[in-house]
């Protein structure tokens, strides 16, 4: 992770992280003319790498899913619920100036104050959710 976040960081001036990806696909779907946030991520190798990326990363966990066999298995979720989840993690993600991985890899490895606030903030959320459900459930 530390080289690919070196070549990235040279060659197109960004750090690692794929929540723009999503911005950039919407942008090329013609939301870009309904919401000018999404002009910014059109064209450019700047935001096409993010897709890439992105495509690569979905499709090694399916492969790896699939070769250990544990495609498919836990609990299922709906079309709907995954589609409300997914928005809901990629508005987050954007809201909050990038993703998990994009706080945590890139921002802290960039010693940003505001990557170390997101991360303690993330742990700090996980942890109070994990003990509210174990209060439901007990």
């Amino acid at each position: 992770m530390g080289s690919l976040q070196l070549l990235i960081g040279f060659t197109v001036e960004d750090s690692l992280g794929g929540s723009s990806s999503y911005c950039t696909i919407l942008s090329r779907l013609g939301l870009s003319s309904l919401i000018p946030y999404f002009e910014n991520y059109r064209t450019g190798f700047a935001n096409w790498w993010q897709v890439i990326y992105w495509l690569g990363a979905v499709s090694a966990a399916a492969l790896t899913s699939y070769a250990t066999g544990t495609w498919a298995r836990g609990d299922p979720i709906t079309p709907g619920m995954g589609l409300i989840g997914g928005f809901m993690m990629v508005f987050g993600a954007r809201l909050a100036s990038g993703c998990t991985s994009g706080h945590g890899l890139s921002g802290m490895a960039l010693l940003s104050f505001s990557s170390f606030v997101a991360v303690a903030a993330m742990f700090a959320g996980g942890i109070g959710l994990e003990n509210a459900v174990r209060l439901l459930h007990s």
